[in-house]
């Protein structure tokens, strides 16, 4: 994690596989999917690993400094986003990535 880009960011690697991770996905994913490793926020177009957020008045927020987008809300799978892209499988950390078309 950037100590500068994501400083006083928190990074719980209990929630990469949660019982209420994969319960809060699979429910939203008919129950065929696991949960996506990387997050892309649609506020400041980066990414970021499931788990890393920064604490904003005891709402979780995008791990960014400069980005207080809400890590439920404004977090999307980054597989959704990266289709009929040429973007990485493996983001890299502080990129923008724009989103280069809708998504349902």
């Amino acid at each position: 994690m950037d100590p500068v880009l994501k400083r006083g960011a928190v990074f719980n690697p209990d929630e990469l596989s949660s019982a209420l991770t994969r319960k809060t996905w699979g429910a939203a994913n008919g129950d065929t999917a696991s949960p996506p490793l990387y997050l892309w926020c649609r506020c400041c177009e980066r990414t970021y690993r499931r788990g890393e957020y920064q604490l904003v008045m005891d709402r979780r927020c995008c791990p960014y400094v400069d980005c207080l987008g809400d890590a439920a809300r404004d977090a999307w799978d980054w597989d959704t986003i990266r289709l009929g892209t040429d973007y990485p499988k493996h983001p890299l950390e502080g990129e923008r990535y724009p989103r280069m078309h809708p998504v349902e």
